[in-house]
C-alpha cells in the first residue's frame, strides 16, 4: 500500500501567516481495507475510539478501531448512517426490496446488542436522511414541506447535549433547505440552490454544506455570515470549529481521476493543501481529539497525522 506524501505549502492567495501552523505531520497510513475487502466512508466515533466505514457501494457497515482491527455490524445497504451523540448506537435509513419496489425505513442500530429496531414504517419514498437530535432521544427527518417529522428512539436524553438540543440542525442530504430541530424553521442560503453533506459545526451553531454544481459554504444557524469556501467536497469540521477540511477532485467527465484533501479556516481567512498525491484522497473525518484525519482511496481507509 503506498503512503501518501507530505502536504506541499503551497498557499492560495489569501493564506494568512498562522494558518501555516495547520499541516500533515507525517505521511497517511493504511488502517484498515484492501481491493479484496474495501472500506470507505470512515466517520470517527465521538470519542474518537473506533470509526464507523462502509463498502464503497455503501454495503455493510464495519467498525474500525485506531489500531485497525475491524468487525461487522451490518448486512446491506448503509448510506450515510450516523453515531448517535454517545457513540453508542447508529442511525440509518434501510432499505429492503419488495419485488420491483424498494422500500426505506429508518432504523438505529444499539452496538451493545448488535439488535436494529425500525423507528418508522416501511415507507416507498424517503428523499432525505434521519438525523439524530442533539440529545440522543429523537430520529428527525426532513418532509418535502420542510416540516420536521420525529420519531422516538426510547434511549434516554444525554447528559451534556438537552441544552445544545435547540440550536440542532436537521439535515437534508439533497434538497433546497435545511431545518432547525428545535423550531422546524427552514433555512435556504442559497435560495433555490440543491445542497449537499450538510455538517453541522461542533456547537451546532453553523453548518457547512455544498451547493450542487457550485462551492463549499459556511453559513451560521440563523442564516447569516455566509461564507464561499471555494471549490470542495464532503465537508468535516474541526473540533474546535475553527476549520473545515474537504476533498477537491478532478475528473474526465466518466470517473474521478484525482483527488486531494485540503483545510480551510471557517471564517474564509485561509486555506491549506494538506495531501498532494497522484491517487484519491477522498471522504475525510477529523477526529474528536484534532491530531488526525480519516480518508480512504476507495478500498482501503488511512489516517493523516496532523499539526497545529
Amino acid at each position: 500500500m503506498r503512503l501518501l506524501l507530505l502536504a506541499a505549502l503551497t498557499a492560495a492567495p489569501f493564506l494568512s501567516p498562522e494558518a501555516q501552523s495547520l499541516r500533515a505531520s507525517g505521511p497517511a497510513v493504511p488502517l484498515a481495507g484492501s481491493a479484496d475487502a474495501p472500506l470507505a466512508h470512515a466517520r470517527w466515533s465521538p470519542a474518537g475510539d473506533a470509526l464507523l466505514a462502509t463498502r464503497p457501494n455503501h454495503d455493510g457497515l464495519w467498525l474500525v478501531t485506531p489500531e485497525g482491527e475491524s468487525r461487522q455490524v451490518r448486512e446491506g445497504s448503509a448510506y450515510a448512517a450516523e453515531w448517535s451523540p454517545d457513540g453508542t448506537a447508529i442511525l440509518l435509513r434501510a432499505d429492503r426490496q419488495d419485488g420491483p419496489r424498494r422500500d426505506h425505513a429508518v432504523a438505529m442500530i444499539d452496538l451493545a446488542s448488535g439488535e436494529t429496531t425500525l423507528l418508522s414504517d416501511w415507507r416507498a419514498t424517503m428523499p432525505t436522511l434521519p438525523r439524530w437530535s442533539a440529545d440522543g432521544s429523537q430520529a428527525l427527518l426532513l418532509e418535502a414541506s420542510g416540516a420536521v417529522e420525529r420519531f422516538e428512539t426510547g434511549r434516554a436524553v444525554e447528559a451534556g447535549f438537552a441544552a445544545a438540543s435547540g440550536s440542532a440542525f436537521l439535515l437534508a442530504e439533497s434538497g433546497t433547505v435545511a431545518a432547525s430541530a428545535a423550531t422546524d424553521a427552514p433555512l435556504a442560503p442559497l435560495g433555490g440552490a440543491r445542497l449537499l453533506n450538510l455538517t453541522p459545526s461542533p456547537d451546532r451553531q453553523r453548518l457547512a454544506f455544498e451547493a450542487m454544481g457550485g462551492n463549499l459554504y459556511v453559513v451560521n444557524a440563523d442564516g447569516s455570515g455566509l461564507t464561499d469556501l471555494g471549490v470542495g467536497y464532503e465537508p468535516t469540521w474541526s473540533p474546535d470549529g475553527q476549520w473545515v477540511a474537504f476533498m477537491r477532485t478532478e475528473d474526465d467527465g466518466h470517473q474521478m481521476l484525482a483527488a486531494d484533501l485540503y483545510a480551510a479556516r471557517a471564517d474564509g481567512s485561509a486555506l491549506m493543501q494538506l495531501t498532494d498525491a497522484s491517487g484519491l484522497e477522498m471522504n475525510p473525518s477529523w477526529s474528536p481529539d484534532g491530531t488526525r484525519l480519516a480518508f480512504d482511496d476507495g478500498q482501503t481507509v488511512y489516517l493523516l497525522p496532523l499539526f497545529e
